[in-house]
């Protein structure tokens, strides 16, 4: 049994004549190569890392807000970029026929499991920063989600 998202050679040599999605692909591989490598350093350079979200004792903050959503349609994540507010969740829901995934680019905290058609991921973002995303399945697919804090 073949290794569910392994491509046959006939569809491997379409991607590669394909430029653009040879690119896309390709570009995608190489950030989650060198991502952790930047996560890395960053954190090396930072000191001991960020305090923690809540104080012992002092209550978590609130949730901020209803969800954002997000749609997955069309082999593509609709709006591409959001903006939440730390302790935001986000709400990817899968309007296609086929399966898709919610992955972090590098080292990050998104991974969802394979998504059916219809199907819902949310994540709630407890730190500042951007996180940038990719469809497992259609590399080419990709979104961006921005925590304001």
């Amino acid at each position: 049994m073949r290794p569910r998202f392994q491509r046959s050679p006939l569809q491997q040599l379409g991607d590669i004549l394909n430029t653009d999605q040879y690119v896309k692909t390709h570009t995608v591989l190489a950030q989650n190569m060198v991502q952790p490598l930047l996560d890395a350093i960053s954190g090396a350079c930072s000191g001991a890392g960020a305090p923690p979200a809540t104080m012992p004792g002092m209550p978590a903050p609130a949730p901020a807000g209803p969800p954002v959503p997000v749609k997955i349609a069309q082999l593509a994540f609709s709006p591409a970029s959001v903006t939440v507010p730390v302790g935001g969740t986000v709400t990817w829901t899968n309007g296609d026929p086929v399966e898709h995934t919610v992955t972090s680019m590098g080292k990050g905290p998104l991974g969802s499991s394979t998504i059916s058609a219809g199907g819902t991921y949310s994540y709630t973002f407890t730190a500042p920063g951007t996180y940038q995303y990719y469809c497992a399945v259609h590399p080419d697919m990709m979104g961006t989600v921005v925590v304001s804090g």
